[in-house]
C-alpha cells in the first residue's frame, strides 16, 4: 500500500468535520506521509501541520469561526504560531469542497516561499 494511503488511514479518525477529512485526503495524496493532524503546538492544536516546512493548515467553518470571540481566539493563535516561525494557511471548508486545487497550489507557493 502506498505510504501516503496509510498516512491518511492512521490519521483520518483525528478529522472532526467532512471537509477536514478532505483535506486530509488531499493533503496525503498531494503532499505525502509527512502530514500531520490536530498537532499539538504549545498550548494550542492546528488542523494540520507540515513540520519540515513550518507550515500549518487550517480549516475554517464557517459555524464555528464566525464568532467575535473566536476571530480574536484565531488571530492571537495565528501571531503566537507565527512569531514561532510557523505560517499559518486558513481556508473556508467551502473552498475545500468547492476547489481543492486552488489548496494544494497555496500550500505549494508556501512551501517554495519558506525556501526562499
Amino acid at each position: 500500500m502506498e505510504p501516503w494511503l496509510l498516512r491518511w488511514i492512521e490519521l483520518q479518525h483525528l478529522c472532526e468535520s467532512p471537509p477536514e477529512s478532505r483535506l486530509l485526503w488531499l493533503l496525503c495524496f498531494y503532499i505525502g506521509p509527512e502530514i500531520e493532524a490536530q498537532l499539538p503546538l504549545g498550548r494550542y492544536r492546528v488542523d494540520f501541520a507540515i513540520p519540515s516546512e513550518h507550515i500549518i493548515i487550517e480549516v475554517d467553518g464557517a459555524a464555528y469561526h464566525s464568532s467575535e470571540e473566536q476571530t480574536i481566539y484565531d488571530t492571537k493563535r495565528d501571531i503566537w504560531l507565527e512569531s514561532g516561525g510557523w505560517h499559518v494557511l486558513h481556508f473556508s471548508a467551502r473552498m475545500v469542497m468547492d476547489a481543492p486545487e486552488r489548496i494544494i497550489d497555496r500550500i505549494a507557493e508556501a512551501k517554495h516561499e519558506n525556501m526562499g
